[in-house]
This record gives C-alpha cells, structure tokens and sequence, in this order.
C-alpha cells in the first residue's frame, strides 16, 4: 500500500499478490500474515451495548402503524418488576371499538334494512345490532359485579325505592343474570319458615269438633309484655310503661295498631282474637266440606303470623300490583 502511494510500478503487483493470498487463506480462522518489520496489526473493538434498547424500539415502530400491541403482534412480554399489558390491550380495545362504530355501524345499519325490507317488506326498529366486546370478564368477575347487585337490590327493597316484583323483571330482562327469561307475574311461593299463613291457625279443632285455643308460649310468669313498651326498631324504651293503651272493644280492631304492635314486639307471639264473626256463607261452605260447624266463631290471628305476612307481602300502605289494594283491605 505503501509502495502504490509512493508512486511505485511494483505496488500494483504487491498488492494484487497480498490480495490473492488474504483470499485464499480467508477460511483459516483467526490466521493473519503480516511482515514482522514492516507491518502492525491494531483491533478495535465495537461494543454492543444499548442494541437491545435500539431493537426493541424498531419493534415498536413495527407495531405502531397497525396500534397492535407487541404482545398480540410478536408475543413479546414486557419486562420489568410487575410489567403488564393489560394498559396497552384496554387502549387496543378501545382503538378497535371505535372503528367498529365510525366504520362499520353505518354500512350495517343500512345493510339491516335493505335485508329487513326484503323479507318483512318494512323496517322493525326493534331489530337491531351490537358488537361483541372484545373483552371478556372472568367468572370471578361476573360472580362478584352479580353479589354487589344482589346487596344493591335488597338494600332498595328494604328502603321501599322498589318492590320485589320490579327487581324480578329486571332480572329477566337482563341476558347476563342468570335469570334471563322466566316468567315475571309467575312469582313463586315463599318458603315456610314456620309461621303459619293462615287468618284461622290460632284455633285447633279437637275430636269433638270443637276449637281449643292456641297455647301462649312460654314465658315469665311475672313478666307484663304491657309494662315494657318497645321502640319502633324492637328495643325497649325508659320507664316502665305503666301507661296503657285502650283496649279495642268487639268488632272494632284497630288493624293498624295492631300490626305496629306486632312489629315493635319482634319476639312475642300473643293472639288476638277479636275479630268479625266468621259468616254465614264461609260457615256453610266448611260444614259441607268437613261437616264441622264453626258458626259463631271469630277469627284470629297472632304476632308471628302478622309479622309473616307483612315480611311476605310488605306493609299495608303498600300496593303489590297495579289493580290490588291495600293489605288492610284484605282483611
């Protein structure tokens, strides 16, 4: 190289040998020829440092043209302490949706009438479309978003926002409840938690025929459930109640006082028993079914059963359905 930059005619033949000989020596790994007073050989080395990074963001360049995530388009994880992707897929999803709607909603709402118009001969409003989503939730999920429900709703009947039955059609009206479908008026029956339902339990025929009254339950002999009131939450209250309330006379009950009474004394269970005298007709239509005649007899009822009613049917201001009436009415 020297001797061609000197001018000399022999430097083209030198470095034409010195070219054929690197040739043909090439395959022998790690083999150099030099000469020893004339020549020096230096290496330099390229450090690779940093091509990882430079790599990785020619893979993001890749995906970003097509706003894939690298997880969905080459499998590649982030990396890092508690690296996730779950950011880059909700904001693919959501690039997704929106295409669907700006795209595809208008020619597929078009295309839905035109099929409509060729079938039925007009357009059904009430027909339509969605998109799938393109995320799923888990069961886990969909088990814990249905018991927040669940807590919501019975929350609201308590409170008395809604009634039993708007909850029940909610329920069939939604695909994903789980109830999707039933029959909303097909209401089932109340389980029997041991109070009994009917107006005439506190009376019990014996062989004779005749009625024998309903046992009181057990209690203190001294205790006067009368000179201990209850607050409306069920607790007692001060003082020791001396004060009594006016005892309804025959055929005049106070329905309204008597449920209260009942719902404030959430544990006793007495019976009352003046009611109307059963009629006539009632009378006649059990003789001719059992032969036993109850002419004469009173109706009655206990706590417990007025406390199984109210929590069956709710309280008596409340309508159940439209074309009822109130609970007092049907007694």
């Amino acid at each position: 190289m020297s001797a061609i930059l000197g001018g000399s005619d022999d430097g083209d033949t030198s470095i034409i040998l010195r070219a054929e000989l690197y040739n043909r020596l090439r395959d022998n790994r790690g083999l150099m020829l030099l000469s020893k007073d004339e020549e020096e050989f230096f290496q330099f080395n390229t450090p690779l440092s940093g091509l990882d990074a430079l790599l990785a963001q020619s893979q993001e360049q890749m995906a970003a043209p097509s706003h894939t995530p690298l997880v969905k388009l080459l499998g590649i994880t982030p990396s890092g302490l508690n690296a996730s992707t779950e950011g880059e897929i909700a904001v693919y999803y959501d690039h997704i949706r929106a295409m669907q709607e700006n795209l595809l909603r208008d020619p597929l709402d078009k295309l839905l009438k035109l099929v409509q118009l060729h079938l039925f001969g007009k357009v059904d409003d009430n027909i339509t479309f969605d998109f799938v989503p393109l995320r799923q939730m888990s069961e886990t999920e969909l088990s814990t978003i249905r018991k927040s429900d669940t807590d919501r709703d019975v929350a609201y009947i308590q409170a008395g926002v809604v009634s039993a039955e708007e909850v029940r059609g909610r329920l069939a009206g939604e695909p994903g409840s789980g109830y999707n479908g039933i029959d909303v008026e097909d209401v089932p029956e109340m389980p029997d938690d041991g109070f009994s339902d009917g107006m005439n339990d506190g009376a019990e025929e014996d062989v004779g025929g005749q009625a024998a009254p309903k046992p009181e339950p057990a209690q203190d002999a001294e205790w006067d459930e009368s000179k201990h009131p209850r607050a409306e939450n069920g607790r007692f209250g001060g003082g020791s109640g001396e004060k009594q309330t006016k005892k309804p006379s025959k055929g005049e009950t106070d329905l309204g006082s008597l449920f209260q009474t009942a719902i404030s004394n959430s544990g006793g269970n007495a019976v009352y028993s003046d009611f109307a005298v059963i009629d006539g007709k009632t009378a006649g239509i059990v003789k001719a079914e059992t032969g036993i005649d109850i002419s004469g007899w009173r109706h009655s009822i206990g706590e417990a059963d007025i406390r199984h009613i109210l929590k069956k049917h709710g309280n008596e201001k409340r309508k159940t359905a439209v074309g009822s009436v109130p609970l007092l009415d049907r007694i």
